[in-house]
């Protein structure tokens, strides 16, 4: 038996893939699809932005009439940065806080007795350890410790309540 040599396929017998013309399709579902997210967004924008705009008054009259208490003026305070009362006394707190106040008064009274005041939340702060602010709790007492001792200064308004904007120990 002779090895029959194998037969090479000419070119002419190879099948060619005839080429998509998918090009015009692509390019309309990309334009629907950008109408689609553009609507969207002006739709969302409308909703969110534009529709109910109503006037600071008018959201302040319909809080009163459901019993919500409205927020007093808001007074930032420099950062504080204070050793802790460890043993070892290797950690340190930064805080930053916000005092929300009863009226107007007690914030034109806060800024003048700010020395004060500070005195007082560096005093605070300095006298905690690292187990009493590292819990949520912790920080929730600290937070009434704080608006306590500012309020024993204050006599023409009140402290409401004082915001964390920031709070790291190392």
């Amino acid at each position: 038996m002779a090895n029959a040599p194998e037969e090479v396929p000419e070119e002419s017998e190879v099948e060619e893939t005839p080429k998509s013309g998918g090009g015009s399709m692509k390019w309309a579902i990309i334009a629907v699809a950008l109408l689609v997210v553009l609507g969207g967004g002006g739709a969302g924008a409308w909703f969110f932005l534009l529709r109910g705009a109503a006037e600071p008054e008018q959201v302040a009259s319909k809080a009163e009439q459901q019993g919500v208490p409205l927020a007093g003026p808001i007074v930032s305070l420099d950062s504080f940065i204070v050793n802790l009362a460890d043993p070892k006394g290797k950690r340190y707190l930064k805080v930053k806080l916000e005092m929300e106040l009863s009226n107007k008064a007690a914030e034109k009274e806060l800024m003048e007795r700010m020395a004060v005041v500070r005195d007082q939340i560096i005093m605070a702060l300095s006298s905690k350890t690292f187990q009493q602010i590292q819990s949520v709790a912790g920080k929730s007492v600290l937070r009434d410790e704080l608006s306590a001792r500012a309020n024993v200064i204050m006599k023409k308004g009140k402290v409401k309540k004082v915001y964390f904007t920031t709070f790291i120990v190392q």
